[in-house]
């Protein structure tokens, strides 16, 4: 599983993070609460942070643009690039919108 190194070390990107902060302020309308979620991500040692790169970026858009009908945002096909371009094993994700594409969805 997850927590004895099956996947190995996990990654997030730093749009994964900006895009928790979002949610957690959309939803609950709490600042604080939204900054709490911020410190608990970005100090976590189990989790190794990633920037996107530009071609991460370029396949996302171009996949955003082709693929319409799929149901991911801008942000999960920037997860989908670097999945794919760095061969990653699959995303850790509740969000069935990643069962549409070629990632392996592990949660």
């Amino acid at each position: 599983g997850i927590n004895n190194g099956d996947y190995g070390k996990l990654r997030a990107s730093d749009y994964v993070l900006v895009e928790a902060i979002t949610v957690v302020r959309a939803r609950t309308r709490r600042h604080d609460l939204a900054v709490r979620v911020a410190e608990m991500i970005s100090n976590s040692v189990m989790v190794d942070f990633i920037t996107v790169t530009k071609e991460e970026l370029q396949k996302a858009l171009k996949d955003y643009k082709r693929k319409a009908d799929k149901d991911l945002s801008i942000a999960d096909w920037v997860s989908v690039a670097q999945i794919e371009m760095r061969g990653m094993h699959g995303i850790l994700s509740f969000d069935s919108g990643f069962d549409q594409v070629s990632v392996k969805r592990i949660c």
